[in-house]
C-alpha cells in the first residue's frame, strides 16, 4: 500500500490501520525473490533513489502509468521532467525495486526495445 493511501485511509477512518492489516499489505507488495517496492516522491530529486532498479510511476488515482528500468534511477527520471506527462496530477508518486543485475532488469520486461537506459 502507498504510503499516502495509508494516510488518507487513516485519516478518512479517524483510526490507524491494524498493524496485523498493514503487515499483510506489506507483504503483498514483496516481488518473490527480490523484496519490496518502495515509495517515493518522483517530482523530488532528493528522494529519488540512486540505485539501480525498476520504478513505478503512478496517477493521482494510484493506478501504474509508467514502469522504468535504469543503472541510476534517479537519473533515469531525470530523463522524464521536460515531457509533458511527467507533471502532476498524471505522475502523482512513485515506487521502486533495488535490482543491480541489468540482464535481470531487462527479463523483467520493462524495455521492450532493448534499449541502453541508465
Amino acid at each position: 500500500m502507498q504510503q499516502a493511501t495509508r494516510k488518507k485511509l487513516e485519516q478518512a477512518l479517524t483510526t490507524q490501520i491494524p498493524e496485523d492489516t498493514a503487515q499483510e499489505v506489506a507483504a503483498e507488495a514483496e516481488v518473490l525473490g527480490l523484496g519490496a517496492l518502495e515509495d517515493f516522491d518522483p517530482h523530488s530529486d532528493s528522494e529519488r533513489p540512486t540505485q539501480p532498479g525498476i520504478y513505478v510511476l503512478y496517477d493521482i488515482s494510484e493506478r501504474p502509468i509508467y514502469v522504468g528500468e535504469g543503472g541510476n534511477v534517479r537519473k533515469r527520471i531525470r530523463n522524464h521532467e521536460d515531457k509533458f506527462w511527467f507533471k502532476r496530477p498524471i505522475v502523482e508518486a512513485a515506487s521502486w525495486i533495488r535490482i543491480d543485475d541489468p540482464n535481470l532488469r531487462t527479463q523483467i520486461g520493462v524495455n521492450p526495445k532493448n534499449e541502453t537506459v541508465s
